[in-house]
């Protein structure tokens, strides 16, 4: 329900299996052993088919870290030094940045120093994680970025200066 799929592809499935069935027990009993299990391989091969063809794709675009992936690597080009809070272990997201490894900030105080020695830091973390990261950083924070991914929302931050703007 999250996903918010059409239901089109579903229903498209389910008669092409009911269709099948049918064809199946009205053959089966007639004694075409061959007839049988072609169908079976037949409607077997429908549904891989349309499953790969239309129905994965539809989750690949709701669960695809791609978007995430390249707005860190713009942030990187940028200049930005990324990291990572920890317990966001996400493959996807080296895959889409083209990049071998992303710092991983430790949940204690001395792992959020690099906030006030980078010139320009930023932190990838899930909205769960914001309030725990919160109480280390102490300091104001500034979205970036906001996107989802499945069912949760990433999140880039940045501090923001006494001024208001970020260093």
């Amino acid at each position: 329900p999250e996903l918010s799929l059409g239901l089109i592809p579903f229903v498209g499935m389910a008669v092409v299996c009911m269709i099948a069935g049918l064809i199946l027990c009205l053959l089966n009993g007639t004694g075409r052993v061959r007839s049988v299990t072609a169908g079976m391989i037949l409607t077997l091969f429908v549904i891989f088919f349309a499953g790969t063809r239309w129905i994965l794709p539809m989750f690949n675009a709701v669960k695809s870290p791609r978007a995430l992936g390249t707005e860190i690597q713009k942030l990187v080009d940028e200049g930005y030094d990324v990291r990572t809070f920890e317990g966001l272990e996400h493959a996807g997201i080296l895959f889409y940045t083209h990049l071998r490894h992303i710092e991983t900030i430790p949940p204690v105080p001395e792992g959020v120093s690099f906030f006030r020695t980078s010139q320009k830091p930023a932190v990838v973390l899930i909205r769960r994680q914001l309030k725990a990261f919160a109480r280390l950083i102490r300091v104001p924070l500034k979205v970036l970025w906001k996107g989802r991914i499945g069912h949760r929302i990433f999140l880039i931050l940045q501090p923001v200066t006494a001024k208001g703007a970020a260093p």
